[in-house]
């Protein structure tokens, strides 16, 4: 009975030892260890919460630039349009400025047409006027002062 009690004193000194090893060598450094993973992954989770609430934002950021840039191609395209119309109303004033100033080149061959005809004429229908009066009135000086004055009233 001295051997079992000893065989069991034995035992549980043994134990003890083995529990006080087990405290002073690796517990803190399980506990340690325990404790750097806990941080590690509340860091991570602080990480990711982080990341998350950065995402949101990006994504709202983007739904706003990319409403802006709908914004921005609607003004765009009216800007274009008005450019076109403007562009369109500019060729065709141009265009009426040159119809305008080809009618009026045209107007002035024809008055320069006729006033060269004029002068080509005028001449010999003077001349015949002179001949066709002088038949008819006999007296040359009566018909030389009414011819004067018709040359005067037509110059």
């Amino acid at each position: 009975m001295i051997g079992i009690f000893f065989e069991i004193l034995n035992f549980c000194i043994f134990c003890a030892v083995i529990v006080y090893l087990f405290r002073r060598s690796f517990l803190p450094q399980l506990r340690e260890k325990i404790m750097s993973e806990f941080h590690a992954f509340s860091n991570l989770h602080s990480d990711h919460r982080k990341l998350i609430a950065s995402q949101r934002n990006l994504e709202t950021s983007i739904a706003y630039q990319e409403d802006y840039a709908k914004v921005l191609f609607k003004k765009i395209n009216h800007w274009r349009n008005v450019v076109d119309l403007d562009k369109e109303a500019q060729k065709n004033i141009q265009v009426n400025l040159y119809k305008e100033a080809d009618d009026k080149v045209v107007k002035q061959a024809k008055i320069f047409a006729l006033n060269q005809a004029y002068k080509d004429v005028a001449p010999l229908v003077v001349e015949q006027l002179k001949q066709d009066l002088e038949k008819h009135y006999q007296d040359t000086d009566e018909a030389h002062a009414y011819v004067n004055k018709l040359i005067k009233a037509l110059k």
